[in-house]
């Protein structure tokens, strides 16, 4: 059997496998997560995390957001969207850390402020990351987590990161490991005590966070959804050029022009909602 073959498909099974497993022991945590006891914090709590110093962290700032939705600012949030709505009050605690001589690890932590249920949920991102993932974060802290995310240290864009090392390895690795590791340190400086359980959550580029999670830092969460890894980049990236250059001339331009694809979109999208 071909060797590139065989770790193609036993890598993208075994994602699968992990993706399964963790689904059986974390859905159910997911679903029932708000009937656990709950636990509320000091008003005053949120500021004083501002203080706190790590050896890794260059920058630490925390802010009360009481109005049930979230207006990120520029900057590291650019990419965001510009509201949440249905949030609950939370304190949003903002770390940049670096713990090689060239990342620049951007983390978001929301802390629920009432009824946070005991549990820290770690969240991944997509693509090549290079932006806090509020939409990863919503529904985490509604059901009453402490959700962390991180930009992977790619900001402002993984395409600029390909000549560091330490951004590559922020990249594939250690900014979830940072991520959550200072995470649940902010969460005990917080509450007063640590969580009783941590989760992970997502897919693409998130599930490859997931699974290296899993194979590098197993202790670092009790359960792992892996859900549609990005974990074999050669073999995937590669497709992706294939599939362009099939659609493709040699001079870049498309085989198919805009009004062709639109309608086969509507063609595809109307034969689905007929099966519907």
């Amino acid at each position: 059997m071909n060797r590139h073959f065989f770790r193609r498909h036993f890598l993208s099974a075994t994602g699968v496998l992990i993706s399964l497993a963790a689904l059986s022991i974390v859905a159910p945590v997911l679903a029932f997560s708000q009937d656990s006891p709950s636990v509320q914090s000091d008003p005053a709590a949120c500021e004083k995390l501002r203080v706190l110093k790590f050896p890794e962290v260059v920058s630490i700032s925390s802010q009360n957001i009481t109005e049930g939705q979230s207006r990120p600012a520029s900057g590291m949030d650019s990419l965001a969207p510009q509201k949440i709505a249905g949030l609950p009050p939370f304190c949003r605690v903002r770390i940049v850390a670096n713990p090689a001589p060239e990342s620049s690890i951007q983390i978001e932590l929301w802390l629920p402020e009432i009824g946070w249920n005991g549990r820290l949920l770690g969240t991944g991102t997509g693509g090549g990351a290079g932006y806090v993932n509020y939409d990863s974060m919503g529904p985490g802290i509604k059901r009453g987590f402490a959700t962390a995310n991180t930009d992977l240290g790619t900001a402002p864009s993984a395409n600029l990161v390909a000549d560091s090392p330490d951004k590559r390895a922020d990249f594939g690795y250690r900014a979830t490991h940072e991520m959550t590791l200072l995470s649940k340190a902010v969460i005990t400086a917080f509450y007063g005590v640590s969580a009783k359980h941590s989760h992970f959550d997502r897919c693409s580029t998130g599930g490859q966070q997931a699974l290296s999670e899993a194979q590098r830092y197993p202790t670092d969460y009790n359960g792992i959804i892996a859900g549609a890894p990005a974990n074999n980049r050669t073999h995937l990236h590669s497709e992706f050029l294939g599939h362009y250059q099939a659609a493709h001339k040699a001079t870049g331009q498309s085989l198919l022009p805009p009004e062709v694809l639109s309608q086969i979109t509507e063609a595809v999208v109307s034969r689905q909602m007929g099966k519907m």
